[in-house]
């Protein structure tokens, strides 16, 4: 397998944030139109009638058997395990005869049965009534019994959800017998009961609080409050290794779209669908697992970090991201461009890459004269490149041209990245048949590439000399101790590579870690960092 694993020593990213808490107090008599969606058009935002006389949600008189909802536009996720949710509001009940209730649906519109059940959407709640109360998800529910009945009074009811491993749901609810103006609060009632339950969210991934009453009990309702973890708090994103099976499930498919060492591993939980972001340093890549294919990431949305957006993770599910460092690619080496005059009517192009990579493929130009402003293409296609660090000779041949003058040929490499170089020019006088332009490509002495890098187990290392000289050269560990001698002769101008199979003078195979390839020709030293990976 080409993606090689090492050290991942990320931090846990997960931040715990403080609750959002949002509040209406319906003193405005737009606040109801504004925030809810109700079931009824009798429904009326009133001036008074609530917590200290102000205003309130007024119920007209219905019987037993009719409801009437009302459900917050806001939604927001359920997703955060052991992070309760709580809804809140002040509740009047009036007189005996009917249900008060409240909750999370997953609609911000509603309809409730008797007994202020949602029905029409996966719910989890609570109601209320003179002499007992119910916990339910769904069509599931838990009474709780009490006597004497409790008194006519305003209360201020408090629902709490917990999201728990497993698609558990801890509820709890809480009765608060309150004065007129809400200064005091005497703990009346409360309850628990755990839940399973999979469809909550289940339509949009968003969970949306609810008030509900059937019959004339409640007459109005004030205050209402929900409170939730933060929506930044987001995907728990957790250093993994390749051997987690989640992450090894899939770890091989990613030599089908990237190569190169992976700097990092994490597993992402979260339920439903968010967006995903996850830092990187510069000239690193990032991939995410999910839908049953690997995708890479957006690196332009947030400079310093890699973005999916809108990533369906399911319900509590988890995805596992990696971050590449991609395996160097081998340059364009042209060892040799001639250009031979086989008649006065052929010009024959002839060019040898040494080594070659991520290229679309080659183009010829020429020109009466050396500057290349005045060449003209002419190729109508590409000349299709090999990709590889195999030697390739090309050859190209000229017959549109005035015999008796010089022409001047030009190279062009066409990469896929959209960038190109041109290599020559060469001259040829086509009155001379059979004169060879020797090519004008310069060496510079040195190391110029080693490939694979990282590498597993062996790997090339490519070098040139501008002159004649006595070439040493040997692999180094970061102590700057000699544990290699590679080679040690005399070598013309010219590209050259010569191959590390990873061992060292004793034939052992070295460890995991950095090496440095050393060149010395002459007065030239010349260094490449290598890591060799297992």
């Amino acid at each position: 397998m080409k993606t090689t694993v090492i050290s991942l020593f990320m931090l846990l990213l997960a931040v715990s944030l403080a609750a959002v808490t949002q509040s209406v107090d319906f003193n405005n008599t737009s606040d109801l139109s504004t925030y809810f969606n109700v079931s009824n058009t009798d429904l009326a935002n009133s001036t008074s009638g609530g917590i200290g006389s102000t205003g309130a949600v007024q119920f007209p008189f219905i019987v037993m058997g009719q409801t009437r909802t009302l459900t917050y536009k806001t939604g927001f996720e359920l997703s955060q395990l052991d992070s309760p949710v709580t809804v809140s509001a002040y509740i009047y009940s009036f007189r005996n005869g009917g249900y008060a209730g409240m909750g999370l649906s997953s609609l911000p519109t509603n309809t409730s049965s008797a007994v202020c059940q949602v029905l029409n959407t996966p719910a989890l709640g609570m109601e209320f009534y003179s002499s007992g109360a119910h916990l339910y998800s769904n069509t599931s529910q838990h009474l709780f019994s009490y006597f004497p009945d409790i008194a006519l009074s305003w209360y201020k009811v408090v629902l709490t959800i917990t999201p728990r491993a497993g698609n558990i749901y801890d509820l709890n609810y809480k009765l608060y017998l309150a004065d007129f103006d809400g200064s005091s609060l005497t703990l009346t009632k409360e309850g628990s009961w755990s839940f399973y339950n999979t469809t909550i969210g289940n339509v949009d991934g968003k969970v949306y609080p609810y008030l509900t009453i059937d019959g004339a009990r409640v007459t109005y309702m004030d205050n209402f409050s929900v409170s939730y973890p933060g929506a930044a708090i987001g995907v728990v994103i957790e250093p993994a290794f390749y051997s987690t099976p989640i992450l090894a499930a899939v770890i091989g498919d990613l030599d089908a779209i990237s190569t190169g060492m992976i700097q990092a591993a994490y597993l992402c939980t979260y339920s439903g669908t968010t967006d995903l972001e996850v830092p990187l340093l510069v000239g690193e890549h990032g991939y995410a697992h999910y839908s049953g294919a690997w995708h890479e990431g957006d690196y332009a949305l947030n400079p310093g970090f890699v973005t999916w957006l809108d990533v369906p993770f399911g319900a509590k599910g988890s995805i596992p991201v990696v971050i590449i460092q991609p395996a160097e690619t081998l340059p364009v080496t042209m060892s040799s461009f001639t250009a031979t005059a086989t008649s006065q009517t052929l010009v024959r192009l002839q060019w040898t890459t040494e080594s070659e990579s991520n290229i679309l493929g080659f183009n010829v130009y020429r020109s009466d004269d050396a500057d290349i402003a005045n060449a003209v293409k002419l190729n109508a296609g590409f000349i299709e490149g090999t990709n590889s660090s195999i030697q390739h000779t090309y050859n190209y041949s000229d017959s549109e041209f005035e015999p008796g003058a010089t022409y001047y040929y030009w190279v062009e490499s066409a990469e896929m990245n959209n960038s190109n170089n041109f290599y020559g020019p060469v001259s040829v006088f086509t009155g001379n048949e059979g004169e060879v332009v020797p090519s004008t490509v310069e060496y510079e002495t040195g190391i110029v590439n080693v490939y694979p890098n990282p590498f597993r187990p062996s790997t090339e290392i490519a070098y040139k000399l501008r002159d004649t000289a006595n070439v040493t050269i040997g692999i180094y560990n970061q102590k700057g101790q000699l544990i290699r001698s590679l080679l040690h002769s005399s070598k013309e101008s010219g590209i050259y590579q010569i191959g590390w199979d990873g061992k060292d003078s004793n034939g052992k195979h070295c460890a995991s870690g950095i090496y440095f390839a050393r060149m010395q020709a002459g007065s030239v030293n010349s260094f490449y960092k290598m890591t060799l990976v297992k």
